[in-house]
């Protein structure tokens, strides 16, 4: 056998092996927080990592390993320290923590509370970096500032923005907190061609940034990707297709919102939500004059008010 087909052989190897490693991460992770909590087999925990990872497993395993990428300054998790309950807030798909900085401010002042923002692995360093990373990276990152922030705090609440609202649900789902509170979450998204984004991702990488949306970010001073890689994109609806399968098992007390004006997520996934988890104490606001980011827009003042009295009569 000649060098050539030895390296085509080495080749053809390797990326057998990524393809399996990535099925076998979601399994791992089926059978750590799905299997015990929902009194499932392991039979049922592979079930979900080959429904999870089919033919996006393929895209997703494929490539390289991930670069080590300098997250930019702008776009590192912070906290603003208070007493011993705590809120944790997590960003959006493609955003970062500085979004919820005004909010943040907001309510460690008015609460006392200890607030901590987390950075989503994969964003505010690179289009590159990101590419490498899918929803059980996102879920990763919660879980790691969940625990660090459960060293300081006796409580938590999760406050979560679009996808950082749909990772919020999920991770309620098997982990105790005092409440949660969703800004625009997708749960189930009118978009026909979702279900062919990984045979898209193929043919075509990333999919650039609205220049309208990019404007609308710099003039806040806040970083966004020039482009989105559409792998994370398909990662992202498989996210929100395991969220919606246990909603159900979400008890704690809910608040969530919506802008009428949201391009993105329209108002029946708020009526998808309430009639899905088991909460006792759930409450819902449409606003008006909002998009998609209701808590920096028009509405914002009005919003972070609701979100207060939510809290303070929890």
């Amino acid at each position: 056998m000649s060098l050539v087909d030895n390296r085509k052989k080495f080749t053809f190897g390797r990326k057998l092996l990524s393809l399996l490693e990535g099925y076998y991460s979601t399994y791992l992770w089926a059978r750590d927080h799905v299997a015990p909590q929902e009194g499932s087999s392991i039979i049922d925990a592979l079930k979900v990592a080959g429904y999870v990872k089919t033919i996006s497993a393929i895209i997703d395993n494929m490539k390289s390993s991930p670069r080590r990428t300098k997250v930019k300054k702008a776009c590192r998790s912070f906290e603003l320290e208070g007493s011993d309950t705590g809120i944790l807030f997590t960003h959006g798909f493609g955003a970062n923590p500085e979004i919820f900085r005004d909010l943040a401010e907001y309510l460690n002042k008015e609460t006392g509370f200890t607030c901590r923002v987390l950075r989503l692995e994969g964003h505010g360093t690179s289009v590159q970096d990101m590419e490498r990373t899918n929803f059980l990276d996102w879920y990763k990152s919660v879980e790691l500032h969940y625990k660090e922030l459960s060293s300081k705090t006796k409580e938590i609440i999760l406050l979560g923005h679009s996808m950082g609202s749909t990772l919020s649900l999920l991770f309620s789902a098997y982990n105790t907190c005092k409440a949660v509170i969703t800004i625009s979450p997708p749960l189930d998204l009118p978009r026909p061609d979702a279900k062919f984004l990984p045979l898209i991702t193929w043919i075509k990488r990333y999919w650039p940034t609205k220049e309208s949306e990019a404007v609308k970010y710099r003039k806040r001073g806040h970083y966004i990707y020039p482009k989105r890689p559409l792998k994370c994109v398909t990662s992202m609806f498989d996210l929100m297709s395991v969220t919606r399968k246990r909603l159900h098992k979400v008890t704690a007390p809910l608040y969530t919102s919506v802008g009428l004006k949201d391009p993105r997520v329209p108002s029946n996934n708020i009526e998808l939500l309430l009639s899905s988890v088991s909460s006792s104490i759930k409450r819902a606001d449409y606003f008006s004059q909002s998009t998609h980011s209701i808590h920096l827009g028009p509405e914002k003042d009005e919003i972070k008010g609701n979100i207060l009295t939510f809290i303070r009569e929890l």
